[in-house]
């Protein structure tokens, strides 16, 4: 028993002793991690400047090298020579560019003037209505500075004008059947009191007699261009007067000069404008050869429409660059009805 306990006793004390190599050899092995490491990090460093440094010698070997092949021999093969004719840009091209730009410009403004802007540019437009009826183009002229333009011999192809226009609305026709003509525009300043006014003179000065009733609410050019009153109404007692030719009591309200009579507008009452205005037009109408009624803008007022019912012709008067497509296209719209066209004049001036 006692040689048992001490055989099991070495085997315990030789296992200890394996044990306590094994744990030394470990502690020297986590004891050399560290020089390893750091060895490690020094090797990485001497590759890394090495690597460096290869490159850097490298380059300059490079360098050295381009440096030398510059020094090569060289020379000219053939001398420099100028052409006669330049060789860029070819005139021939420019020329071409020109005109091709030229046209599209052309064509550009063409197409704007006439299809795209919302202004009358020329008497192309009407050519595409065939309910717009252009009977003439006043064309512009010097300032004219006399009280009644066209009886001078200086205006005279003015004056030819308006009785073209006038020959045109068929009042030089043997038998004028229609004789009481109504002139407005789209809009005040476009050159209706302008042509009533030489128009008028035109027929007065041909034999035709010829009244004006200005009833262009609230511009007046024609009374305030003979310098008539405007101020006062024109009541039930000035009418009997009127008709019954007492033109003493309203001297204030009718004007002669040769054929041609102008009455001022002084229906400023609606109800007794109503009332009164069938009876003048009447009166005019059995009185004048021609009556010419001024009614306002269009675009300002509805006289235009309400006249239309009292009056044989229309014409619609169009200035310019300045008139609006649209204006003449809503009036010919509503009073085109009873009638296939709308007599137009394009004024210049």
């Amino acid at each position: 028993i006692n040689e048992k306990i001490k055989n099991q006793k070495d085997n315990l004390e030789a296992r200890l002793t394996n044990l306590e190599m094994a744990r030394k050899k470990s502690n020297e092995t986590l004891e050399s991690l560290p020089l390893k490491e750091k060895g490690l990090v020094d090797i990485s460093r001497k590759k890394a400047t090495t690597i460096e440094l290869y490159d850097f010698l490298l380059q300059k070997k490079e360098e050295l090298s381009l440096a030398y092949n510059n020094g090569t021999e060289s020379r000219i093969v053939d001398p420099a020579k100028a052409a006669s004719k330049p060789v860029s840009p070819k005139p021939l091209i420019v020329i071409a560019v020109a005109f091709i730009i030229g046209i599209c410009i052309t064509v550009f403004v063409v197409v704007y003037r006439e299809f795209i802007s919302d202004k009358i540019r020329s008497a192309l437009y009407f050519s595409t209505y065939s309910e717009l009826f252009l009977i003439n183009e006043i064309e512009s002229t010097k300032q004219l500075k006399d009280d009644n333009e066209i009886e001078s011999e200086k205006h005279r192809n003015l004056l030819e004008k308006f009785r073209e226009s006038a020959s045109e609305l068929g009042f030089f026709s043997k038998t004028i059947a229609k004789n009481k003509l109504l002139i407005t525009s789209f809009k005040s300043n476009e050159g209706k009191s302008f042509v009533a006014r030489n128009l008028a003179y035109a027929l007065a000065l041909s034999g035709k007699k010829v009244a004006i009733l200005d009833l262009d609410n609230p511009n007046f050019k024609i009374s305030n261009h003979f310098q008539l009153p405007i101020t006062a109404e024109f009541n039930d007692t000035d009418l009997v007067d009127f008709i019954e030719g007492n033109i003493k009591t309203v001297a204030k309200n009718l004007i002669t000069i040769l054929n041609l009579n102008i009455a001022p507008n002084n229906l400023s009452a609606p109800n007794k404008s109503a009332k009164v205005l069938p009876q003048i037009i009447e009166y005019l109408d059995t009185k004048f050869d021609i009556t010419i009624i001024i009614a306002s803008a269009t675009k300002d007022s509805a006289d235009a429409i309400i006249l239309d019912s009292y009056v044989d012709n229309k014409l619609f008067v169009v200035l310019k660059n300045k008139s609006s497509k649209k204006g003449i296209m809503e009036f010919k719209n509503r009073i085109l009805k009873k009638e296939k066209s709308l007599n137009i004049i394009l004024n210049h001036i």
